[in-house]
């Protein structure tokens, strides 16, 4: 787990392959989610993306359906939730399905 986005961006970069999925929120500082998620989908586009957040808008939802986030869960929600979201993807062949 990296808490901070630039550091996951500079991990992921340096050895992609040693990620399962990207579990991100919406806003963070000096790197949001959606900007996060889409440095790391361009480097592997199959990598399973989760995204959360208390404040998802119908625009940022249409706009991590464009990057290639694949499942979108709204806050607040359980450590569950998100658990069983990375479970079902990294479990599912890959797909391009628009985010729950």
């Amino acid at each position: 787990a990296l808490p901070d986005p630039l550091d996951a961006l500079t991990a992921f970069q340096a050895a992609p392959e040693r990620f399962d999925a990207l579990v991100t929120d919406l806003s963070m500082p000096q790197l949001g989610g959606l900007e996060l998620a889409g440095e790391l989908l361009a480097l592997r586009p199959e990598l399973p993306v989760v995204l959360s957040s208390g404040y998802m808008t119908p625009e940022n939802r249409a706009a991590a359906t464009e990057q290639g986030v694949r499942e979108v869960i709204p806050k607040p929600c359980a450590l569950q939730d998100i658990a069983d979201a990375v479970i079902r993807l990294v479990t599912a062949p890959t797909s391009t399905a628009a985010p729950r």
